[in-house]
């Protein structure tokens, strides 16, 4: 293996180049490989970010709308304002609407939304909000005549989605594609209620003599100074409404989860109306969030701290296991816990997995223990405890600060070890590429080789390419490419790993740990070794939540994160919310947490023990 260097792009990882003993030529194709993938965009793991608006504050202050319930005439506006919304702000594509600020567009409509008391003050509150940036806007309590439509010599425009919209380095993009003048391209027109609402998802190609509106950034009525924030109702619910709509429109996986999601707007919009702060409100994202079983959902508060107490826990034998403690807690592996904070943990866990958690059973199992040991900073956790030999205990737990190096894991072997004779450990959360090159005698002399991914590689892939005779192909990796409302006629830019082999050949006998920690690009590197049968896959499923983790932006400094892009397995089958499923399936036992035993580790190393003694 000498002579082999990791190539990176972005936060993404990809396969090595190599030189030495491998030809030159070799050498050069797997550059331009790597480089085409770039410039493909195939790459499985990264972040595509809108920004989002608003300055951090921490306390409601004049001008904030006090929270208060909403009756169901006044959902019923909003709602029909949350789809004329969404389909304007993310397909009309006229120089208007490209410059407006459409957070505070939404902050200033809603009001106005809110207090119509009729179709028709709907439709003139609508008229009044869209009209001067959508073109041939048109909306009323009456039914439309005929569609005169835009015309006009200068060409038209019409968005192009390539997945929601994002930084650079993630290859999410939205532009503006010109269209010919022939027709009158399409058109949004429904009936929302009693309103009727039309317009183009075309805008006029202007030229440089028709400069773009200014954007609105101002918010009436309010203080001079005056930022959104958590604190203030309206702000709430035009983050729900610009949230659902990103969701609505750009969330991959419609098709495969059981969810309909329209009817999910009218109850977050009444949380968002109740929730009486800006935590309050965080916590009502977070339940939104689980609703999409997406186990990259989720809801942030950028200035919301949490800490943790030292201590993991997992669910075995259908009872909450401490499966390692810091030892300054005094508490034991494999004691029972009964309550934390004087809540029983069952419960908990249950709770957890219904309101902040979202993906795979197993998934959601596996974060809502996370969860639990979550605090406020400052707070101790209190856990009943039935010990090992049946010792019932209190114990007390000062909660840390929330950080990698403060985050409660069983101890394992060192990264890249030698565990018996022959059998060589490696752990690639814990090691660096170059890490990993400098053992390359330890490597390539192995006999048997267990790679543990339960955790997210610190590094490249790379390693793949010496497990293989041929190429290796990973599931696809698949980003829509969006050109109407919901998803209608949308295709997808399909992309993957090409693992091409690489020398030196590593053994055979090689076995790759597994359990619902492998989340996203871990579960790339699974399903390669799973499609071309590169190991024995040991353990438990994989999270099922694999393509890019998006941020989308919203009022008040919130930010909702999802998966941006579909991964199908190389059969064509399901992956979401189902995982790369071992081999072997193993599951540890109280018993065995006692007695400070890893399990699933075990289990790899016997099926290498028994490789090692084949011909």
């Amino acid at each position: 293996m000498a002579g082999l260097s990791a190539v990176h792009f972005g936060d993404c990882m990809t396969s090595p180049s190599i030189s030495g003993d491998a030809s030159m030529k070799t050498l050069a194709f797997f550059r331009l490989t790597l480089v085409a993938a770039a410039l493909a965009l195939t790459l499985p793991q990264g972040v595509a970010l809108a920004q989002s608006t608003g300055q951090p504050r921490d306390a409601a202050v004049a001008g904030d709308v006090p929270a208060a319930a909403l009756s169901e005439a006044e959902i019923a506006n909003l709602r029909t304002f949350a789809r004329v919304y969404t389909v304007a702000r993310w397909f009309h594509p006229s120089d208007a609407a490209l410059a407006a600020d459409w957070d505070a567009l939404a902050i200033e409509a809603i009001p106005q939304v809110i207090a119509a008391g009729d179709e028709r003050a709907l439709a003139a509150v609508l008229e009044s909000v869209f009209a001067p940036i959508v073109e041939h806007f048109e909306a009323s309590a009456e039914p439309l005549g005929p569609y005169a439509g835009p015309a006009n010599a200068n060409g038209r425009w019409q968005w192009i989605h390539n997945g929601f919209q994002g930084i650079r380095q993630s290859g999410y993009s939205k532009f503006r594609r010109e269209i010919g003048t022939l027709g009158q391209g399409p058109i949004f027109e429904e009936q929302l209620g009693g309103v009727h609402v039309r317009f183009p998802l075309t805008g006029e190609k202007l030229g440089d003599e028709h400069p773009s509106a200014e954007p609105r950034t101002t918010f009436s009525g309010r203080p001079e100074g005056w930022t959104p924030a958590g604190f203030d109702r309206t702000t709430r619910i035009a983050a729900t409404i610009i949230g659902w709509g990103v969701l609505d429109q750009f969330y991959p996986y419609w098709d495969v989860v059981d969810v309909d999601w329209d009817t999910k707007l009218g109850p977050q919009l009444q949380r968002a109306a109740m929730a009486e702060d800006d935590v309050a409100f965080h916590d009502a994202l977070r339940l939104m969030m689980h609703e999409i079983e997406d186990g990259h959902g989720g809801a942030q508060l950028r200035w919301r701290d949490i800490e943790i107490a030292p201590v993991a826990l997992e669910h075995i034998e259908d009872k909450i296991v401490v499966a390692w403690a810091r030892p300054e807690t005094g508490i034991r592996a494999g004691s029972v816990v009964s309550s934390i904070d004087g809540v029983d943990a069952g419960e908990l866990m249950h709770r957890f997995k219904s309101e902040r958690a979202s993906g795979s059973e197993h998934f959601r199992t596996m974060r809502a223990l996370a969860v639990m040991i979550e605090g406020e900073p400052g707070t101790r956790a209190q856990f009943s405890l039935v010990e090992p030999d049946g010792t019932e205990r209190e114990v007390e737990v000062e909660r840390v600060a929330y950080t990698r190096e403060n985050w409660p894991e069983a101890p394992r072997p060192e990264p890249v070890s030698q565990i018996e004779p022959g059998i060589v450990y490696v752990d690639p959360s814990r090691v660096t590429d170059e890490e990993l090159i400098a053992q390359v005698d330890l490597l390539s002399g192995a006999q048997g080789l267990v790679f543990d991914l339960r955790g997210r590689p610190r590094g490249s892939s790379f390693f793949l390419s010496h497990l293989t005779d041929e190429l290796a192909l990973s599931a696809r990796m698949e980003r829509p490419v969006i050109e109407r409302p919901d998803q209608q006629g949308v295709s997808f830019s399909e992309g993957g790993w090409r693992m091409q082999p690489l020398l030196p050949r590593l053994t055979s006998n090689t076995v790759f740990l597994s359990n619902a920690t492998a989340v996203s690009y871990p579960e790339s590197v699974l399903g390669v070794v799973k499609g071309n049968a590169l190991g024995t896959i040991v353990g438990q499923a994989s999270a099922g939540a694999n393509g890019n983790v998006t941020l989308a932006g919203l009022p008040g400094g919130y930010r909702i994160m999802f998966t941006g892009m579909r991964v199908v397995n190389q059969d064509g089958s399901v992956h979401h919310n189902i995982g790369v499923v071992p081999d072997v399936i193993v599951e540890p036992t109280i018993a065995g947490l006692a007695a400070g035993r890893d399990e699933i580790l075990e289990a790899g190393l016997a099926i290498v023990r028994e490789g090692l003694s084949q011909p």
